[in-house]
């Protein structure tokens, strides 16, 4: 028996058909977790982009209220009313409201001006009964709220 060597069998260097599946099935998990992930993200982002064109309305609205004074406040007397805003940009639907409410004066000071505080409610995804201060499921608030305090002295010109 010299020079005859035993048989041996090669290890395979192939992947068996378990192996597959189970490589398969780490890559679709890990598939559908990034997509998750970044549909998490779109939603996040979508809604980052409307309460920040929100607050820019509500800045911009609560300026030309109190620039306008009473008894108009920038809307031409429809305080308490939902008015509508579409942006040029992208269309995008906004509802607005702007209150205002007399401050009465302290009875210690004496002027001849009056206080008033301006209230501006920016609100978006409304159905036609829904409240501006209202919440969208997932989404969180719908609205942004505005509120500044104007003294005014008759013949103030802004």
């Amino acid at each position: 028996m010299l020079g005859l060597r035993p048989y041996h069998r090669a290890k395979p260097r192939g992947l068996t058909l378990s192996e597959v599946v189970v490589a398969l099935g780490i890559l679709a998990f890990v598939a559908l977790v990034m997509i998750g992930v970044f549909l998490v993200l779109i939603k996040a982002s979508a809604k980052n982009r409307e309460q920040a064109m929100a607050e820019l309305l509500t800045e911009s609205l609560l300026e030309r209220a109190t620039a306008a004074g009473p008894p108009t406040w920038g809307v031409n007397g429809q305080t308490g009313t939902r008015l509508e805003a579409v942006l040029q940009e992208d269309g995008a639907r906004f509802f607005y409201q702007v209150d205002s409410v007399y401050v009465p004066p302290d009875v210690t000071v004496v002027e001849d001006g009056q206080c008033w505080q301006v209230t501006v409610v920016v609100g978006w995804w409304l159905q036609d009964s829904d409240q501006l201060e209202d919440s969208r499921e997932g989404f969180g608030n719908r609205y942004v709220k505005g509120v500044r305090t104007v003294y005014r002295r008759p013949g103030d010109r802004v």
